[in-house]
């Protein structure tokens, strides 16, 4: 009576089995208990060990990092020193590196320098074809010229304000249909070749604003700029309506990035986390990156400074 008020119907076939085989019934829940005993056991070891494993193998050899804000959209390479400097110069601080990014609008490539398996990551059809990651790195002077010398490189011409050389990362983790991720590499070629940013042309009076696909050609959309700052105002969205769409062939402009060698591993690149394609660049070439991609209205240079530091056996 009692207990079919506080366990329900449950309760009640319970305490009827417990009576009818009490020996049976104190068997089933010891099975029942070092079932769950041994079952949580197993999920703790297995995390504990993947963690482990983890910590054991991981690439990122730094124990601190520091991130530093500009105000300025520009990086002033004198603060971002000096405060490197004194970080570094604490007692217990064994090595650094710094880097920043930039993203171009799009990058692209010929489609006979990649992989098959690079090919299978997209539909793209033409003599340039969009690469899967758009991105610039640039990591500090010291730490560029240990990843030369880590891949027996020289530094001629990565250091050229004209038009640097740039390294090219050629390791990415990539998802098949399946929904496993493995690593690919990108390009066969193991250097001197050409990659493009896809620079959309400013139009004056105009505002960039996006593309569009219709018939299976490209267009870009231009809008008013008093019609753009009348919805921001207003709180409203742009109507595609009002949109002014050129041919994206006639509005274009490539801008050649040429590539000095590929790298398919990198400690340094590694421990900053990126897990795809980049071209990597020193920090001092920064400006350097940016003048050739003044064409393009879409550039966009972080205003941030990473910071990574390795302390004394690890600890901080």
């Amino acid at each position: 009576k009692y207990i079919k008020k506080l366990f329900g119907l449950e309760g009640v076939l319970t305490s009827r089995n417990f009576q009818r085989s009490r020996k049976r019934f104190r068997t089933t829940i010891l099975s029942l208990s070092v079932s769950v005993v041994l079952f949580v056991s197993a999920s703790s070891f297995s995390l504990y060990l993947h963690k482990t494993m983890q910590l054991e193998y991981s690439t990122n050899p730094y124990d601190i990092m520091v991130q530093m804000v500009s105000n300025s959209p520009v990086i002033d390479a004198s603060s971002v020193n000096d405060v490197y400097d004194s970080m570094k110069s604490c007692g217990d601080v064994t090595s650094g590196m710094y880097y920043s990014a930039a993203s171009p609008y799009q990058l692209l490539i010929d489609p006979s320098l990649l992989t098959a398996e690079a090919l299978q990551q997209t539909d793209s059809k033409g003599s340039l074809i969009p690469l899967h990651s758009s991105q610039f790195l640039f990591v500090d002077d010291d730490s560029f010229r240990q990843m030369l010398r880590d891949n027996g490189l020289t530094e001629t011409e990565y250091f050229h304000t004209d038009q640097p050389l740039g390294l090219f990362y050629n390791t990415e983790l990539s998802v098949n249909k399946d929904g496993k991720t493995k690593e690919i590499q990108v390009v066969r070629s193991s250097g001197n070749f050409t990659v493009y940013n896809r620079a959309i042309r400013q139009m004056e009076g105009m505002i960039y604003g996006g593309s569009d696909t219709s018939n299976g050609e490209e267009y870009i959309m231009y809008y008013d700029d008093d019609y753009i700052q009348s919805m921001q105002e207003e709180g409203k969205s742009l109507d595609p309506v009002r949109a002014k769409k050129i041919p994206a062939d006639q509005v274009q402009i490539l801008i050649p990035f040429r590539i000095g060698a590929v790298i398919s591993s990198s400690e340094i690149y590694e421990s900053i986390g990126y897990r795809t394609s980049g071209i990597i660049y020193p920090m001092s070439m920064l400006d350097a990156v940016a003048q050739m991609n003044q064409a393009d209205s879409q550039y966009t240079r972080s205003n941030n400074v990473w910071m990574q530091f390795a302390a004394k056996d690890h600890t901080s």
